[in-house]
């Protein structure tokens, strides 16, 4: 495709604190959260110097994605199997995103999320091999993205590969 990709290797409190690194990412045109420890990742990036930056430069025009923990961080709202909900970075306000929609939604029970999730806020659930890309939004890979409400009893809206239902 072309591009050229160069890590900065932020990976923990005291890198995202670096003057060297942070510097580093001036060059970037996308910054990319990768998955692992959704709570690690956060703690690493939460109200951070490194994540200042970050916010910086996307409002300058720079592009941010995230797949698995990367993207979960990314919401307001980020929830722990063993803690329920906490902050999360913010930059999706209203919104919390559920990774590997279809094993985890079981596994980590999405009405249990949903009841303890505040009202007015949507959890987002993206299913392997699949992208929400935008805006406008669109569905890329070979699953869905369902978009729950809280407290919601109906079905939820489905973003379809055209954009939004």
């Amino acid at each position: 495709m072309g591009a050229d990709a160069e890590a900065v290797k932020i990976l923990n409190r005291l890198d995202a604190q670096n003057p060297e690194l942070i510097s580093l990412l001036e060059e970037a045109d996308l910054f990319y959260f990768a998955g692992g420890n959704p709570t690690y990742l956060l703690d690493v990036f939460q109200g951070s110097p490194a994540w200042d930056e970050i916010i910086r430069l996307r409002r300058r025009g720079r592009l941010l994605a995230g797949s698995s923990a990367g993207a979960m961080i990314l919401g307001e709202k980020i929830w722990g199997p063993d803690e329920g909900w906490r902050e999360g970075l913010g930059l999706l306000p209203g919104l919390a995103v559920l990774p590997h929609h279809k094993d985890l939604a079981s596994r980590w029970g999405v009405q249990e999320m949903l009841r303890s999730l505040p009202t007015a806020f949507y959890l987002m659930g993206i299913d392997e091999a699949t992208a929400l890309a935008g805006p406008p939004w669109v569905v890329l890979g070979s699953g869905e993205v369902v978009l729950y409400q809280a407290r919601q009893t109906p079905p939820p809206p489905m973003f379809s590969r055209t954009g939004r239902k």
